[in-house]
């Protein structure tokens, strides 16, 4: 009813049709609208529809009308004409009507009109149009929008199926990026949306990225987005933040979280913020600034969940301050105020207060809090951890069925994970320790598993003369091998011989067939049937042929012989051009400058002349002569200001700047040429250069403040990062590390995907420990593993943070370090040193038995390694800590085995054998260990006279008394110790004495009987 109205409206002031005066009524509306405002073209079109209702041009003019009210935003006036246009089945219009009319329903939340108008679209009109494909698109749109992921991708099969060209519009990429969003399949949804810079692209590429826990990608990415206006930008800020949070970095995260409120104080995230601002606070040790946070966040009148949440997280701040009851009361008030839906934080708050509980030995309580989380969610993977305290709290009070019970729900009741095997050790310990070693060992048994024949020829002339215009023709087109096969059917006519002989020489010139255009040349010169200009024409083609061949001598003669044949020829100031390009080809760039400046000179209102003086220029650029180059330009431009080629004399006039390293005059000119020329397509290359300047002129002084000047100038730029980092790494070698970690924070949190991020989180852990600040240094060192577990340095950083923990006596964390090296690729030194130090921290934290196996792979893959022989007299030293005696001995028997041992080391070895045996009481087997001492040289060394002195007193308890004096006299002849001779001197003659004693008494015995 609406569409009729008007029409009667505008048929009551129509005009009696004149199609002439409506043209010229039509052409004039269209002159006068062209760059009218909005109002007025509304205003003509309308008085136009009102005079021609029923026109030719009346189609045109709704149109126009509905498209002017849409690009305005008056969807619902538009709606009218559209429908109008729609309903009245327009020829030309229809397809589009229904689009727009289809978009109107879409933008303004009528999905269900929207899909009906399209899919009429699509019925209404050619399969294979634009229109189609448009409607397909929009009905994807829809379907998308309902959530019928499954229904958005069929139609998307279909319009790429029907469409191929589709497939590399943004619009419809970023609609199937947004699909496999939906689909949880990231990667394909980041190769979808890669490259297309809407809002709604980046913000989905920055989820995709963090849904695969590519925190720092993703961090990158939302920095992006926080470039856009709105929402996005304060959703790409946030993001960002929650990136750092992800990663576990407490001081990005924590600076990342307060420029977002700071930058969307009114946000409805900023409580969420803030509460997660504090949890990091907290970390950092800045108690009381955490807790203002969560007084801040109180003050927003949080949700009942983020209430409970602060609440949580106040406890923590004050269990750290080191106040129990106060911590005990948040943990309690915060459950009281959580609704019941949230099992998740309710399960982590419970634990949470268990584990406080636990480290102040409150056991009972503990597991009544446990007990609690288990009774209200009895499946939540943190019941896992619930059973396990029940278990130790159990195992502490003696009761093993008890103990026996929660361990074994705790490994079979929950999904196998890392704590898994914290449960299956605990039960086994609780076996063992009950006594109960049958079942301990049933147990884990049970557990582990293609022109010329339409011409007349009666008249050869102009059969000829239509190949020579079919010729021309071809060369107009550029299709020159065309063009030489017409000009040689044209060469069969006298009259038109010579011209076709001309124009095919041009034409072989252009095909480069530089040979054929020579010889061709070569006969005209020496024909007479040419004008003194069609010879000038030869003459000049067959040095550009020439040119073109790269016989640069042969072009130089024929340019000059051509000069002085033709001088008045237009073509002669072109000649010195060429002549100077030959002479730079050639290797003479001073004759290359002379014919340039010839031309110049002679020339001087040509535009050639100004080319001239170009390549002088950027002669002088190509051979470094900065110099001289940016005078010749700066005289280009003093010549030609106006010139069209005065914007590349000026561009490079700045390049040359550039490149000399005079950066501020580079600057001055690089703006000079962006201020004057804003349309050129380098004015976006000036400013840049502009900035590239300055940060080259920045860098050159190496003044931390006019670098940190150009980050805050240019924070966007791609040098930006370089700066900072520039920066940072002053203050560094110079050694003043508070600012150098501010400085490499700065880099890490404003531009997270730079390339210096991973040497930036050694550099900051590195400073730390020169401010003797180690647990600060591991936290860096530890986000380095995490961001970057592949990059170079996560190496020597793993190194580093073991040697930290090691130093600290944190075994179990240094092994964990050195274990990290051991399993990637890295240098076979290296990979040595963290294998070796990897198992001194397992025998450091008494895990013996995978010090063992650590030991015997170094043992058994580093045969050249010197400190293999350590490896394993740090095995043997194991086995016999733990009575395992005949291990031992096999191990020093291996080291006896390495014919290079150093003597000192064999001599060693043989007392431990034997000393091993001496203790057992096995006399023989130690006297046997220490025997081969008595060979060994040098005979002076310690261990050897040590050794021969227990062999001797072996000798003396088995009363083998010529040996043991043979023992002691190799000691007394050895050289060694003075004191060490002098003793054994001193019982070699007490031994003489008792058995010459012995010996009297003896014979003394015989002859009484």
């Amino acid at each position: 009813m609406a569409i009729l109205t008007l029409y009667c409206a505008v048929s009551g002031h129509a005009k009696t049709l004149n199609p002439q005066e409506e043209r010229r009524a039509w052409k004039t509306l269209l002159s006068r609208t062209a760059e009218s405002p909005l109002p007025e073209t509304l205003n003509a079109l309308r008085q136009y529809l009102q005079t021609y209702p029923d026109g030719d041009q009346a189609r045109h003019a709704r149109f126009g009308i509905a498209e002017t009210l849409f690009n305005d935003g008056q969807y619902e006036q538009a709606l009218v004409y559209y429908q109008a246009l729609i309903e009245n089945k327009d020829g030309v219009y229809f397809g589009d009507s229904l689009l727009r009319a289809g978009e109107i329903f879409y933008n303004t939340k009528r999905l269900s009109e929207a899909k009906k108008t399209w899919q009429r679209a699509l019925e209404k009109t050619p399969g294979h149009s634009l229109v189609a494909a448009e409607a397909l698109y929009g009905l994807a749109l829809c379907e998308l929008s309902n959530k019928n992921y499954l229904g958005a991708d069929k139609i998307i099969d279909r319009l790429l199926d029907d469409f191929p060209s589709y497939a590399h519009l943004p619009k419809v990429r970023e609609l199937i990026g947004l699909l496999r969003f939906q689909e949880k399949n990231y990667t394909e949804a980041l190769e979808a949306l890669e490259g297309i810079a809407t809002p709604h692209a980046l913000l989905f590429r920055g989820l995709s990225a963090f849904n695969q826990k590519h925190y720092l990608e993703a961090a990158n990415l939302f920095h992006d987005l926080e470039a856009s206006t709105g929402a996005y930008g304060e959703i790409g800020s946030y993001f960002k933040a929650e990136c750092f949070r992800m990663a576990q970095n407490p001081v990005l995260a924590e600076q990342a979280y307060d420029e977002f409120t700071r930058r969307y104080p009114e946000s409805r995230l900023k409580a969420y913020a803030l509460a997660e601002k504090s949890a990091f606070l907290t970390q950092l040790g800045k108690l009381d600034e955490a807790l203002a946070h969560l007084e801040m966040v109180a003050g927003l009148r949080p949700s009942a969940d983020l209430l409970a949440y602060t609440l949580y997280l106040k406890a923590n701040v004050f269990a750290r301050k080191g106040d129990s009851s106060k911590t005990l009361a948040l943990f309690d008030q915060a459950l009281s105020v959580l609704p019941a839906k949230s099992m998740d934080l309710s399960a982590h708050i419970r634990v949470a207060k268990a584990h406080y509980l636990i480290q102040g030995e409150r056991w009972a309580e503990a597991t009544a809090t446990v007990q609690e989380l288990v009774a209200d969610t009895a499946y939540h993977p943190l019941g896992l951890v619930a059973h396990l305290l029940s278990g130790i709290h159990a195992s502490l009070r003696g009761q093993w069925e008890k103990a026996l019970t929660a361990y074994e729900t705790a490994f079979m009741k929950y999904p196998y994970g890392p704590l898994s095997d914290v449960a299956m050790g605990m039960m086994l310990s609780a076996y063992y320790r009950a006594g109960r070693f049958q079942e301990l060992v049933t147990h884990s048994n049970r557990i582990v598993q293609t022109v010329g024949k339409n011409f007349s020829s009666s008249n050869l002339f102009w059969r000829s003369y239509s190949h020579l215009l079919i010729a021309e023709s071809y060369y107009k087109l550029r299709l020159y091998s065309e063009a030489s096969q017409a000009y040689q059917e044209t060469l069969k006519d006298p009259a038109l011989a010579p011209l076709a002989r001309l124009y095919l020489a041009w034409s072989r010139y252009h095909e480069g067939r530089y040979s054929d255009s020579i010889r061709l040349t070569k006969q005209i010169l020496a024909s007479r049937g040419y004008s003194v200009r069609e010879r000038a024409s030869a003459h000049f083609l067959m040095a550009g042929s020439y040119f073109n061949q790269k016989k640069y001598e042969p072009a130089i003669q024929t340019f000059r012989s051509f000069r002085q044949s033709f001088p008045n020829d237009p073509r002669v100031a072109e000649s010195w051009l060429q002549e100077g390009w030959a002479q730079q080809m050639s290797g003479y760039p001073g004759d290359a400058l002379e014919a340039w400046h010839k031309l110049a000179k002679l020339f001087p209102q040509s535009p050639l002349a100004q080319e001239a003086v170009l390549q002088e220029g950027k002669l002088y650029f190509q051979a470094g002569q900065y110099a001289k180059a940016a005078k010749t330009y700066a005289n280009f431009l003093s010549l030609w200001p106006d010139s069209p080629m005065a914007s590349d004399a000026r561009w490079s006039m700045a390049q040359s700047h550039y490149n000399s390293g005079l950066f501020a005059q580079a600057i001055k000119a690089y703006r000079e040429f962006a201020d004057r020329y804003e349309t050129d397509a380098r004015a976006e290359d000036a400013r840049n250069q502009i900035m590239l300047s300055a940060y080259r002129f920045a860098a050159q002084s190496r003044d931390p403040k006019q670098l940190s000047r150009f980050v805050e100038l240019y924070p966007r730029s791609q040098q930006a990062p370089e700066a900072q980092n520039a920066v940072a790494r002053i203050f560094f070698e110079r050694k003043d590390w508070p600012k150098a970690i501010e400085a490499f924070r700065k880099l890490l949190l404003d531009y997270p995907g730079t390339s210096h991020s991973p040497s930036a989180l050694v550099a900051v852990a590195e400073a730390q420990e020169h401010l003797k600040k180690p647990e600060e240094a591991i936290k860096e060192y530890e986000s380095l593993l995490t961001l970057f577990p592949a990059n170079p340095l996560a190496i020597d950083a793993a190194m580093r943070l073991g040697a930290i923990h090691f130093n600290g006596k944190r075994y179990a964390d240094a092994a964990r370090s050195f274990r990290f090296v051991v399993e990637r690729e890295a240098a076979d030194d290296l990979k040595a040193d963290a294998l070796y130090n990897l198992a001194v921290c397992y025998k450091r934290n008494r895990d013996y038995d995978e010090a063992l196996k650590i030991f015997e792979q170094f043992a058994n893959s580093r045969a050249s390694d010197p400190r293999r022989v350590g490896a394993l007299l740090e095995m043997a030293s194991i086995h016999s800590s733990r009575s395992q005696n005949e291990n031992a001995v096999a191990v020093y028997q291996r080291i006896l085995a390495f014919h290079n041992l150093e003597p000192a080391k064999r001599m060693s070895v043989h007392n431990r054998i034997g000393e091993i045996y001496r203790n057992l009481g096995e006399r023989e087997k130690a006297i046997e260990a220490y025997s081969p001492l008595l060979n060994l040289k040098p005979a002076n060394l310690e261990p050897r006279l040590l050794g021969l002195a227990q062999l001797a007193a072996l000798y003396e308890e088995v009363e083998s008394w010529e040996k043991a004096l043979e023992a002691y006299q190799q000691i007394e002849s050895s050289g060694g110790r003075a004191d060490w001779i002098k003793a054994a001197l001193k019982r070699r003659r007490e031994i003489q004495a008792f058995l010459k004693t012995q010996k009297g008494a003896q014979t003394a015995a015989l002859f009484s009987n």
